[in-house]
């Protein structure tokens, strides 16, 4: 069994994840606990199609109604904003669940696509790269994130009224920037994601260092919480501050709402007057040129095409062909935010799929989290939602999770090939992890592969048989 490690066009995999609503799925590009996300296309007449991002409910988030009532208040919030600066919502739809037992769907949101990468992965990239974010750069991502934010904190309903909308989970994931150099705010869900889980569990919370101190006290977030996160994001984008820039961010940030900048359109003219003041000159331009430098292969993005890995995709596909002779395997799957796990499983997927092969693919996200074995129940979860009789296993008792996982990957790998995916998994929990390696033994001799993919080496690593590491680092152009 090869996995081609050529270059090939993405066709074959056009619309297998189905459609919702009017839109048909191409590609999943994420899989957290409570939603998933997926690039898309809306086609209209004449081969007109617009892609787009569809992000839908899993059957976790729709079973809790105070959080639907919130998801769907904020959905319609977001979609009258209207800004080159943010990002657009589109539509709020349901759709059915995969499964036939189902019958009342889940929510879905047709969001826009930005073809780029979130201010996070930017700065991994180019301080891996060794390439500093300029001064003048910085100074231009906040001002124009000043603008998204300022026109949000100022819209008005239909009856012009205010509409109070404050960010409130502004972060380095919650801005994206574009290949051509456009920045752009996310307004996400924060305070309706907040009640599915408790917030040491929620994933929001990655953004804790931009938090201002009233919002770390538990109190509502507001324009001035919004100000003082867009001060902190400057400073994380920056190895040291300079002179230039410390008085205006610790204005921002000052621990007093009242100290800081009285409106967001305020710190715009402040970022504007301190670049002007010092040369700072930079625009959408000069943003597409620094972030260009940092994409694998335009070429190769601009043909849709999935490049390089060779070595990658070949050793992942030595690791399928042991296990189908009934000798399981454990991957480790490696390497920096955004440089391409998620995508580089999917690729393998895909071509087993294409190829005709008979193959199970189960993904489950791990999360921080104080419930035992929850990265395990997770898995379970997802392999529910993909067989509908084995729904009952379905948020399960913690305590049955060390008998019952071991028999349903025998019975999965009875029957073919199976892929067990732990995305995020550094974060997996220390029940979880010790677990696997407890287990590894009964499932010996089954056609299993686990795959543990995160961004540092795992827990028990060393530990585990029949481990084969693969670790994913930066392309180069001899590569590609």
């Amino acid at each position: 069994m090869e996995i081609n490690a050529g270059t090939e066009q993405r066709s074959g995999a056009e619309g297998r994840f189905g459609e919702v609503g009017r839109y048909q799925l191409h590609e999943r590009l994420s899989l957290g606990p409570f939603t998933e996300l997926f690039r898309a296309a809306s086609r209209g007449e004449e081969g007109f199609e617009k892609v787009l991002v569809i992000r839908r409910l899993r059957r976790a988030a729709m079973q809790n109604l105070p959080f639907l009532a919130e998801f769907v208040r904020l959905a319609h919030r977001s979609i009258q904003l209207s800004h080159a600066n943010v990002v657009q919502w589109f539509d709020l739809g349901v759709a059915p669940f995969a499964s036939a037992s189902d019958t009342e769907g889940r929510y879905f949101i047709a969001q826009e696509y930005v073809d780029g990468m979130s201010l996070g992965a930017l700065l991994e990239r180019s301080r891996a790269d060794g390439r500093a974010l300029p001064v003048e750069l910085v100074v231009f991502i906040a001002a124009e994130i000043a603008k998204g934010v300022d026109y949000a904190h100022r819209r008005r309903d239909d009856a012009n009224l205010p509409m109070l909308i404050a960010h409130g989970d502004l972060g380095l994931r919650s801005v994206l920037i574009s290949f051509d150099g456009t920045v752009k705010v996310h307004f996400e869900m924060a305070s309706a994601m907040r009640m599915l889980a408790s917030d040491s569990d929620f994933e929001g919370d990655r953004h804790a260092a931009f938090q201002s101190p009233e919002v770390r006290r538990g109190e509502p977030a507001t324009w001035q919480s919004d100000i003082f996160a867009l001060g902190a994001l400057i400073v994380a984008c920056l190895d040291t501050v300079p002179n230039e820039l410390a008085d205006l961010v610790s204005v921002a940030c000052a621990d007093d709402e009242a100290s800081r900048f009285s409106s967001m359109a305020g710190f715009h003219e402040a970022l504007l007057d301190v670049s002007k003041a010092h040369n700072w000159h930079a625009s959408g331009h000069e943003m597409a040129e620094f972030i260009g430098r940092l994409r694998p292969s335009a070429v190769a993005r601009a043909e849709d095409r999935f490049v390089g890995r060779r070595d990658e995709l070949r050793q992942f596909g030595d690791t399928l062909i042991a296990a189908a002779k009934r000798t399981a395997r454990v991957v480790t799957l490696t390497g920096p935010a955004g440089i391409g796990k998620s995508r580089f499983l999917h690729e393998v997927d895909r071509r087993l799929t294409k190829r005709g092969y008979d193959i199970g693919f189960y993904k489950a996200v791990c999360a921080p989290s104080d419930a035992r074995y929850s990265s395990l129940v997770a898995m379970l979860n997802s392999i529910a939602e993909r067989h509908d009789e084995m729904t009952s296993m379905r948020d399960v008792d913690p305590s049955v999770v060390p008998e019952l996982l071991p028999s349903v990957v025998r019975v999965l790998s009875e029957k073919r090939l199976s892929v067990f995916v732990w995305e995020e998994a550094h974060l997996i929990d220390e029940d979880s992890a010790s677990l696997l390696v407890a287990l590894f033994p009964a499932i010996a001799n089954t056609r299993a592969v686990f795959v543990l993919s995160g961004l540092e080496e795992m827990k028990h690593q060393e530990q585990l048989r029949a481990h084969v590491a693969i670790r994913l680092d930066p392309l180069m152009e001899q590569t590609i």
